[in-house]
């Protein structure tokens, strides 16, 4: 494995970045503490890190970083909304350290819509909207690999609509017209994984 170095710009922030390594590390056996760490671009191509923490059930502060590891700014939220921020195409989930990790388990948890900050989140804001939403749980093909997954309708009865494939780290993969052309997709759908685990009608 190529070892750290203490530049500040990389292609592989987790491998690469000895000061976000000593973050990961102290996080990753934390019980307490939700953490989660995104890569992004700003609108003027300036290469960032996100640290997203929260001591309950949603993330509540937002720190970001220059690739230096200098913190350039903290932002904190008086509700879930964060999601809203980094579900942005900008925004690469790279590391989380799910409090109920566990090694067997869909996505090495034991009840994804629980333990799984970014979803709880949906299935939140699902539940107090006249929207009708829909959760299920998957497995995909790409590259010949076989990944884990979720399929999310944010609006099963709109003749518009499209489905999102998410990977178990929350970052967006795939939109999906209908379910009818999800095994020929660049993210291979194995329908006969598709078990639905959260709807709100």
């Amino acid at each position: 494995m190529e070892q750290p170095v203490d530049g500040c710009d990389c292609d592989e922030p987790l491998i690469e970045l000895r000061w976000l390594q000593q973050i990961v590390k102290k996080y990753d056996n934390d019980t307490i503490t939700n953490v989660a760490i995104y890569r992004a671009l700003t609108f003027v191509g300036e290469k960032r890190i996100f640290v997203a923490t929260s001591d309950q059930d949603v993330f509540d502060t937002l720190v970001m970083y220059n690739y230096c590891g200098d913190i350039l700014d903290t932002l904190t939220f008086a509700s879930s909304n964060i999601f809203d921020v980094v579900s942005s195409n900008s925004f690469t989930c790279i590391y989380q350290n799910y409090n109920h990790r566990i090694e067997e388990g869909f996505c090495h948890v034991e009840n994804p819509l629980e333990d799984m900050p970014w979803l709880h989140y949906f299935v939140r804001m699902y539940n107090h909207t006249s929207v009708q939403g829909s959760v299920s749980q998957c497995q995909y093909e790409y590259e010949s690999e076989i990944a884990e997954g979720f399929l999310i309708d944010r609006c099963v009865n709109c003749t518009d609509k499209s489905i999102e494939l998410y990977d178990c780290l929350g970052n967006l993969l795939e939109q999906y017209v209908d379910l009818e052309h999800i095994g020929s997709a660049e993210y291979a759908i194995i329908d006969s994984t598709i078990t639905l685990i959260y709807k709100n009608y």
